[in-house]
C-alpha cells in the first residue's frame, strides 16, 4: 500500500486511514440517518483504521533481543485509541477517506 496523501509522519507518529462508519443509526426497528455533526463525533470515537505510513522513529524504544518490535506493518488493519491524534486531509480533494496522525503507542492491536 502506498501513501498518496502527501502527508509524511515524522518522529514517533503514524498516519492511519479511518475505516468508513455506517451512515445510519439503528435503534431496534427505527433507522435514522446520521447528521454531519454526529458523523464527525463518531469519527473521533472510531478505533478501526488502516496503517498508511510510519515516522522514522516508530517503536524505536520497543526492543526485544536487540531488534525493534513493530506493532504493525503498513497496510494492516489496526485498532487505535479513541480520540487519538489530529485529523488531516489528503492532498487529493477527491479522496473520500478520513485520516489521522497519531502516536505509535496509540496503536493497540492488529486485526486478523
Amino acid at each position: 500500500m502506498s501513501n498518496e496523501t502527501g502527508i509524511i509522519p515524522k518522529g514517533y507518529s503514524v498516519l492511519v486511514r479511518l475505516d468508513p462508519v455506517a451512515d445510519e443509526i439503528k435503534h431496534g426497528s427505527l433507522v435514522m440517518a446520521k447528521t454531519e455533526s454526529a458523523t464527525d463525533a463518531d469519527s473521533w470515537r472510531q478505533t478501526n483504521a488502516t496503517l498508511i505510513a510510519l515516522g522514522p522513529l516508530c517503536w524505536a524504544d520497543e526492543v526485544l533481543d536487540g531488534k525493534v518490535v513493530m506493532r504493525a506493518q503498513i497496510g494492516e488493519q489496526v485498532l487505535i485509541k479513541e480520540f487519538a491524534g489530529i485529523s488531516v486531509k489528503s492532498k487529493d480533494a477527491l479522496d473520500p477517506y478520513k485520516y489521522r496522525i497519531c502516536m505509535d503507542k496509540d496503536i493497540y492491536a492488529t486485526k486478523g
